[in-house]
């Protein structure tokens, strides 16, 4: 938040509460008194959570608030029926495959065309077959009740890894259920790589989240979006010999804030990634677990409440970076009801139709 705004806020929160406190003390009128001192706290609170929250999208930004929508089936992606008929977007909490955009949103929906700049740097070219670990589906991956409703969940974790992605790896591990980890290249060092060999070694899906995960870096051009994601996409293949195949845009395809930088860049880049082979996942399901510390029981009751057995796809943005503990703990809630009300489990890859927001920007 602007500091000068913040300083304002603060400046009047304290007026009010010195104005109830001479009402209160002073004119001996108590009513009046408390009734302004209490304004003012609460003004002073606002700007402070409003504060928190401002600094936390600027490291984080998952915009889950935005209104996002539209899951689109790219070319070569998994032969399968589009996702069925959702609930009414109006009184279901998340974003459904086939959700439309709301109405009065159309204008600032449409993708603005913008010409796309020369030199582009392209990722590394494709490398030979079977050079490196590659991740597509599998069936025997898929962990599957005998009561099957026909819908399956997709764990994903972003922002590792960390010490918590063990912590992570384990409660999933108890269940046999596997799940997608999109990794920022910042993170990635020599105590948490461990993490990262044992996912794949276990069977789950390695994506590419971004390499500095600092937005006015990341979306400032094409160019700055490619080199980021090349370095990172180069490291897997050097240091754990992996090739990424599938991804995440920080805030995902619908986030706005990169209009601070490029106006256009999401329009461009979400065809040129597709262009280049990538396939790239945004969610419809999430708990919000990086917004604060929250309760293990809090996260699992909003992972379980808004998956639905008339989803084809239930894809959940969760997070593992260091202070993510409390979402490694509710895991194992959030499988166990969810294999007793017949969802099956299975981890993300180029083959899976795409869960996709609507892009703003």
């Amino acid at each position: 938040m602007n500091l000068v705004l913040l300083g304002i806020g603060l400046a009047a929160g304290l007026a009010v509460i010195i104005a109830g406190l001479v009402v209160l003390f002073g004119k001996k009128m108590a009513l009046p008194g408390i009734c302004l001192t209490l304004a003012g706290i609460a003004l002073i609170f606002g700007m402070l959570m409003l504060d928190t929250k401002y600094t936390y999208e600027k490291r984080y930004a998952s915009n889950t608030s935005e209104p996002v929508a539209l899951a689109t089936e790219t070319p070569g992606t998994e032969k399968t029926a589009a996702p069925e008929t959702t609930p009414d977007p109006e009184t279901t909490p998340s974003v459904t495959p086939e959700q439309t955009v709301p109405a009065g949103t159309e204008e600032a929906a449409t993708p603005v065309e913008t010409p796309r700049p020369t030199n582009t740097p392209e990722p590394t070219p494709t490398v030979e077959p079977g050079k490196y670990i590659e991740v597509h589906y599998d069936a025997s991956t898929v962990v599957k009740p005998s009561n099957w409703n026909g819908s399956t969940i997709y764990l994903t974790f972003d922002d590792g890894p960390s010490f918590v992605t063990g912590e992570v790896l384990d409660a999933l591990k108890k269940y046999n259920v596997k799940a997608t980890f999109f990794v920022v290249g910042k993170e990635l060092t020599d105590d948490t790589r461990q993490y990262v060999k044992r996912a794949i070694d276990e069977g789950h899906s390695v994506g590419i989240h971004c390499n500095s995960h600092v937005y006015s870096d990341i979306y400032t051009s094409d160019e700055a979006f490619l080199n980021d994601f090349n370095t990172i996409e180069s490291r897997l293949r050097s240091e754990l010999n992996y090739r990424a195949l599938i991804f995440r845009f920080p805030g995902g395809a619908s986030n706005q804030r990169s209009a601070d930088y490029s106006v256009g860049i999401m329009s461009r880049l979400t065809v040129k990634m597709v262009e280049l082979g990538y396939s790239y996942f945004d969610w419809n399901i999430s708990p919000e677990d990086a917004m604060e510390i929250i309760d293990p029981d809090i996260i699992a009751k909003s992972v379980i409440d808004n998956c639905h057995s008339d989803w084809k796809y239930n894809v959940v943005l969760m997070h593992d970076f260091d202070t993510m503990s409390n979402t490694a703990t509710a895991l194992s809630k959030i499988i166990e009801t969810c294999l007793e009300r017949g969802f099956a489990f299975d981890r993300l890859t180029p083959e899976t139709t795409p869960i996709r927001h609507k892009v703003f920007n």
